[in-house]
């Protein structure tokens, strides 16, 4: 049996007459339909088969499944002329008496995730430890030196996704003296920047890396690179 939840002051319609175009947004479903905008509100979260209501609007969704994909299907309460269904990506506003649409689909589709809203498509390229190479999504380590002299690890992510990320880990640096390979270690703050294209992906191209105390100084002073070049990025890709 379904479950009525009331809307509550979050249902925003924007709505132009005649063939202007039309789009709305849910941003929160709320337990009191009178209740204030500056009042705090519940915020309930639906599942397959539940009913929200939202009387003072005369609007009905059903949250529902199709093909394989959430759906939020929202009418007019008692009839209307347009239905809005709302998925991941894409919202749909059908015409119930509409003469010159084709059957079966929408006669307007508006984009429903803004241009950065997915962090997933912003990589980070360069070289990582174990042998890796290329471009990963939130990177635990990187080796921001072509020589291998220095690399971060322990990565966790304040910020992701926007126009910068910002992650807070362990920073480490080859150290000139004495034999072999060893490396002075210090907490590192790390920020990835510049937007740009590698092999048509999104990426931040620049890396920034800061840490230590005033006597880690030497190697340890705050580091940026381009991490196209380790990642081998096309040449035309510098450009953009």
């Amino acid at each position: 049996m379904n479950r009525p939840l009331i809307l509550g002051a979050a249902l925003v319609l924007a709505a132009a007459v005649g063939s202007a175009t039309t789009a709305l947004a849910i941003y929160s479903f709320g337990s009191d339909a009178a209740a204030s905008p500056t009042k705090a509100s519940n915020v309930y979260r639906l599942r397959q088969g539940d009913v929200a209501l939202y009387g003072e609007s005369a609007t009905r969704c059903n949250a529902i499944r199709q093909a394989a994909e959430a759906t939020l299907w929202c009418s007019r309460i008692g009839g209307g002329r347009r239905q809005v269904i709302f998925t991941n990506g894409v919202v749909q506003l059908w015409s119930l008496a509409c003469r010159i649409c084709a059957p079966g689909d929408p006669y307007a589709r508006y984009a429903w995730r803004p241009k950065w809203a997915h962090p997933e498509s912003i990589l980070v390229p360069g070289v990582f430890l174990g042998g890796k190479y290329g471009l990963l999504y939130r990177p635990r380590n990187v080796v921001y030196t072509g020589d291998g002299s220095g690399y971060v690890d322990q990565l966790r992510y304040r910020t992701y996704g926007g126009l910068r990320a910002v992650a807070f880990g362990t920073r480490h640096v080859r150290s000139p003296r004495g034999p072999g390979f060893r490396y002075r270690s210090a907490p590192a703050h790390v920020t990835f920047w510049r937007l740009a294209t590698c092999r048509g992906r999104r990426i931040y191209a620049m890396v920034t890396v800061e840490g230590g105390t005033k006597r880690q100084r030497g190697n340890l002073r705050p580091f940026t690179t381009d991490l196209r070049y380790q990642a081998a990025c096309p040449v035309a890709d510098f450009a953009r």
